[in-house]
């Protein structure tokens, strides 16, 4: 591809964008907020302008930053964790029974 043939492919896509995004302002009548949450997202009031993609923290996904990726669990303002918190109690809680024949 040449380096015209690029600057309005690129050109184009942002022509599509800026289309898209006032198409979907006038059907809304207007932008939708953020509404990122306040434990999952980096900033509350920060999300992408094309889409609303609010920023996530560690292990956290969604639009709006609201619930933990595969395999992560139990959402913080920290973000969520690796370590399944009641899999683990179980675990120990299985071998102390194992060890020690009751509770």
């Amino acid at each position: 591809m040449t380096a015209s043939a690029s600057l309005r492919r690129f050109s184009d896509e942002i022509y599509c964008l800026e289309q898209l995004h006032s198409l979907s302002a006038y059907y809304l009548d207007g932008a939708l907020a953020c509404q990122c949450s306040p434990l999952g997202s980096v900033s509350e009031a920060l999300c992408a302008e094309y889409g609303g993609q609010c920023s996530c923290r560690a292990g956290v996904s969604g639009r709006a930053c609201d619930r933990c990726q595969l395999d992560y669990f139990r959402l913080t303002a920290l973000g969520c964790s690796r370590e399944n918190t009641h899999s683990l109690l179980f675990t120990h809680i299985s071998y102390f029974v194992a060890s020690h024949g009751t509770l």
